[in-house]
């Protein structure tokens, strides 16, 4: 909104707003679980991990922040680059971007993901804002 023309469009456009029908909500649903499937870890995966943690940060959410950024049209500007620096800013109150002491992460059935997580964790460093 750089006009006080687009303020007057975004706030006329808000106020004439409904809540979705069923309907839509369904569609909705659908959409975002055709959206979410084309990431390149999908849900059902990223459901596995729930109960993880790295650096106390749930290694579900960075799997699923850096799946979803890769999907955007502009991977490395999304607001979802940013959960993991403000996460672990919150967690450990560090500065992610001067490194992390590396933490193995172990699944619950003996599978070491550390380099998944990792990948995940460096991408997400490199596109923070």
């Amino acid at each position: 909104m750089s006009t006080l023309e687009h303020v007057l469009d975004n706030t006329k456009t808000a106020n004439s707003a409904e809540p979705l029908t069923d309907e839509e909500k369904e569609a909705l649903a659908e959409a975002m679980s055709l959206y979410r499937e084309s990431a390149p870890i999908k849900q059902s995966e990223i459901e596995r991990y729930k109960g993880l943690l790295y650096h106390g940060v749930p290694v579900s959410a960075i799997l699923q922040a850096w799946s979803i950024c890769q999907i955007q049209p502009n991977p490395g500007f999304s607001d979802d680059n940013n959960y993991l620096k403000n996460a672990i800013a919150e967690e450990e109150h560090v500065d992610f971007h001067k490194g992390l002491e590396k933490q193995t992460v172990i699944t619950a059935d003996g599978k070491d993901i550390t380099d998944l997580v990792e990948k995940a964790v460096a991408w997400l460093t490199e596109h923070s804002f």
